[in-house]
């Protein structure tokens, strides 16, 4: 199968669609690379991952393609017939996405800039890697292998631009409904034969701190689900 053949990507093996991934992940960014010698597209897509529309410091690229602005500056043409390649896979739409780890690290302020070239690494969503190779984008826009690894200590220390799929858009790019606006369910004792009087208390959790994160780094910051169930007799 070729790496981008989309009509066959939903039967091949798992080794080949994350070859199939990461190709087209690699081509999304070389069709942005001027952008990321221009202040005005750094400055844009820098703003909107502080935004965090999805809880994280994410931008999807359909999210730059939609801004005039770039018109003239990154290869639209081609992005867009990319994003077209993550369509309707197995029924869903997939989204491609910028991420850099430890975002708030970076870019809390004062900002402290440094003179030294970005670096990219590619999620193939295999959630087993510990380490990816680094890349960086010469005066052509092509991507150079910088010949080392990064880890989840070099990305701590180092701000690394991560090129993956969003995990939590919907398959219409949005926001799925928040859970907090689901049907509240309560269920009685049966035990008790006279149903007692319910209420909500509403509460919050001030922080969390996750041991164990069950997915690479390379996927963003954990997502935290919680489920709670609280008896009370007066």
């Amino acid at each position: 199968m070729k790496e981008n053949d989309v009509s066959k990507i939903e039967n091949a093996s798992i080794e080949e669609q994350r070859s199939f991934l990461t190709t087209n992940l690699k081509q999304i960014l070389k069709d942005l690379s001027p952008g990321f010698r221009n202040p005005a597209f750094r400055s844009f897509i820098i703003n909107e991952m502080q935004k965090k529309f999805d809880g994280k410091a994410h931008i999807l690229i359909r999210t730059i393609l939609s801004n005039p602005q770039f018109d003239g500056l990154i290869n639209k043409q081609s992005l867009w017939s990319t994003l077209k390649k993550f369509e309707n896979i197995a029924g869903e739409n997939l989204y491609p996405q910028l991420y850099v780890a430890n975002f708030d690290k970076f870019y809390s302020l004062p900002r402290i800039e440094t003179v030294n070239v970005d670096e990219f690494v590619f999620y193939d969503g295999n959630d087993t890697s510990t380490v990816s190779k680094v890349d960086y984008l010469n005066e052509d826009g092509e991507l150079i292998d910088k010949g080392f690894y990064a880890d989840e200590t070099y990305a701590k220390n180092n701000e690394v631009f991560i090129v993956s799929i969003n995990e939590t858009v919907n398959n219409d790019g949005g926001i799925p409904v928040s859970d907090t606006l689901r049907p509240i369910e309560i269920s009685y004792n049966p035990d008790d034969t006279i149903p007692s009087t319910e209420s909500i208390i509403n509460a919050r959790i001030k922080d969390v701190t996750v041991w164990d994160s069950m997915e690479s780094w390379l996927a963003g910051d954990s997502e935290v689900n919680i489920k709670a169930w609280l008896s009370h007799s007066s």
